[in-house]
Order: C-alpha cells, then sequence, then structure tokens
C-alpha cells in the first residue's frame, strides 16, 4: 500500500519527522492495541499509515493535526457512538477509503453503531433504530453538507437533544472530518492490503 507522496520509514525520517513520529506512535499506541476491534495506524516496521502516513510529510502541518485531534476530545456532550455517527455520515459524502476502512471498526466494534445502521448512514439515511442522540446528531452532520448556513431549526433541534456543548462538538467533527476525506482522497490513501478496499455501501 502507498498513498502519492509515498509511506516514509522511520529510518528515512529526518529529525522533525521522526519526532513526530514518536509523538504520534505513542498517543496512537496509548489508545488503540493491536486487537481487531482497532484500525491498522502502522506497518509492521512502524512506518505511519492512513492520514499520518501522509500528513508526516509535511511535519507542521501533522503537528497542527494532531493538536486538533486532542482539542476536539475536550469537547463535552457527545459520546463516542454520536462522534462515530457524525464521522460515518462524513464518510458518506467522502467516500476515503482509509476513513471508511478505519471507522466501520471502530463504529461496529467500539462504538455500538451496527452493521445495518452503517449500512443505512453511508446510503444517506437515518436508521429508525439509532438512539435519540443518533438521530439528532446524523441530522445536524448531514444538513451541514449542504451549501448555505445551517437551519436554525436544525441547530436548535440539536441544542435540545445534545445541550449546545454536543451540537458544537458534532459541528466541530463534522468539519473536521470533512478535511480528513478530503487530505485522504486528494493523496490517495489506501487501506491496509489485508482489509480490502471498502466502499460507502458496505
Amino acid at each position: 500500500m502507498s498513498s502519492r507522496l509515498g509511506l516514509l520509514q522511520p529510518s528515512s525520517l529526518n529529525a522533525e519527522q521522526k519526532s513526530l513520529h514518536d509523538e504520534v506512535t505513542q498517543s496512537i499506541r496509548s489508545r488503540w492495541d493491536d486487537s481487531p476491534s482497532s484500525p491498522q495506524f502502522f506497518l509492521d516496521d512502524g512506518t505511519l499509515i492512513g492520514p499520518y502516513g501522509a500528513l508526516i510529510h509535511h511535519a507542521e502541518v501533522a503537528r497542527q493535526f494532531q493538536a486538533m485531534v486532542r482539542a476536539l476530545h475536550t469537547i463535552p456532550g457527545l459520546s463516542m457512538y454520536g462522534r462515530e455517527i457524525t464521522i460515518a455520515v462524513a464518510g458518506s459524502r467522502s467516500h476515503a477509503a482509509y476513513e471508511l476502512y478505519a471507522h466501520h471498526i471502530i463504529a461496529t466494534q467500539r462504538a455500538g453503531i451496527t452493521e445495518a445502521e452503517l449500512y443505512e448512514i453511508h446510503a444517506g439515511k437515518c436508521p429508525s433504530t439509532l438512539t435519540e442522540e443518533g438521530k439528532a446528531v446524523f441530522e445536524l452532520a448531514t444538513a451541514l453538507g449542504q451549501p448555505g448556513v445551517l437551519d436554525q431549526a436544525i441547530y436548535d433541534r440539536a441544542v435540545h437533544v445534545l445541550g449546545r456543548d454536543g451540537a458544537a462538538a458534532t459541528i466541530h467533527y463534522a468539519g473536521f472530518y470533512s478535511y480528513v476525506g478530503t487530505i485522504l482522497n486528494g493523496f490517495d490513501v489506501q487501506v491496509p492490503e489485508a482489509a480490502g478496499a471498502p466502499t460507502a455501501n458496505s
């Protein structure tokens, strides 16, 4: 697997990239294990894949990306379940292969979203089986993909269910994962070979 920029092995990194590689690796390993319920973030030799495999070519951008990931987690009011619904809606628009691969695992193995629900979300439909939080997140995240200012009534419904912080977190995650999808597609970031190529409706 590769990307348009190519993957950088740890032995080929300059000092700034090596420092970033070690920081990202430590952060990922503190949150994820090597079980089937975790996506693959590295090759066997420690080479970063996924968005970080592309971002490490521009280390300062990657460092700020990592800071944004940490900052988003400080916003209260949105569960992992709600976050993964937001990301699934963003993925349904971008069809970014690595995003669909990684968050399919996280959504179904860790966040409590079923395969059937994920299939419907990727098809642009709101599953009737979602919780109240899930339905509010789906409506808000879907509306954010449309041109123009977000409809006030949709925002108000989201705040009613999620609270102001939960609605704000949904908006931030929808925007952030739109960016993630853009860089994954722009640099043709591929999934691990053993995982196959997912689609938004698989």
